[in-house]
């Protein structure tokens, strides 16, 4: 399976403004994910997605319509050992980006690879996990 990060999911999900060209690359990198049948993600995830579908001006309807239609995926829900997990790794990397160590531990779990755009986040954490980390080019 390959974990795909919020920002995957976001910039699937819309054209932002500032980064329009991260469009594409996401539409491309979905599409061959869940053609394989790969494609992953947790309730952390559609938490965060509709966090950042409201913060760049989506309406709640539409919001709704996207995590809906992802739960057909059925999102692994976040376990206390992930939490657990999370904080070893953040710990690692001095607390920073926590959120994305949470994604990495439940990546850990039912995953070969995790796949973001994040790279200044995640090239830190690449160094504390055995996941394949695939940051994307466009950031």
């Amino acid at each position: 399976m390959i974990y795909i990060d919020t920002d995957v999911l976001v910039n699937f999900f819309i054209v932002q403004k500032k980064a329009p060209h991260l469009h594409p690359i996401a539409q491309e990198v979905m599409e061959q994910v869940t053609d394989r049948g790969l494609f992953f993600i947790s309730t952390l995830s559609l938490n965060e997605l509709g966090f950042a579908l409201a913060k760049c001006g989506e309406d709640r309807d539409t919001i709704t319509e996207h995590l809906s239609g992802l739960y057909a995926f059925d999102p692994v829900s976040v376990a206390i050992d992930h939490l657990k997990r999370a904080v070893q790794i953040a710990y690692k990397v001095s607390f920073h980006h926590t959120s994305d160590c949470l994604h990495t531990a439940i990546a850990e779990q039912y995953c070969d690879e995790l796949i973001t755009f994040n790279g200044s986040e995640f090239n830190l954490i690449r160094h504390h996990t055995k996941l394949k980390i695939t940051v994307l080019p466009g950031k």
